[in-house]
């Protein structure tokens, strides 16, 4: 059983749908063995029942801390980004996240 965390943008936001919940969903749907999990509040112990951790545009601080829960539990991390990271606008809200540029 495969059991992915899905960590969206925003749970109700189009791009969210179309990134994430729709190909996951629909997967979810072709391998019975494959089931997307999201939930308010992560903690070790649901980071413990997962298999991977799916995290679309990480803009925020607290997806950087569940990927990097997920790590400290040995959990692989797919991460969808559809910014260049190496060349972000300052008007960005990932810039500080991705870059670590703190200006």
């Amino acid at each position: 059983m495969i059991r992915a965390l899905v960590v969206p943008e925003s749970l109700s936001h189009t791009a969210s749908w179309w990134r994430s919940w729709g190909p996951l969903a629909q997967m979810s749907r072709e391998y019975e063995n494959f089931t997307p999990i999201a939930l308010d509040a992560v903690d070790w112990t649901v980071m413990r029942f997962c298999s991977l951790a799916f995290i679309q545009a990480p803009h925020h601080f607290k997806m950087w801390q569940i990927a990097n829960m997920a790590r400290s539990h040995k959990v692989p991390v797919v991460i969808d980004v559809d910014d260049d990271v190496w060349d972000m606008p300052r008007g960005n809200p990932g810039r500080v996240a991705l870059t670590r540029d703190m200006i």
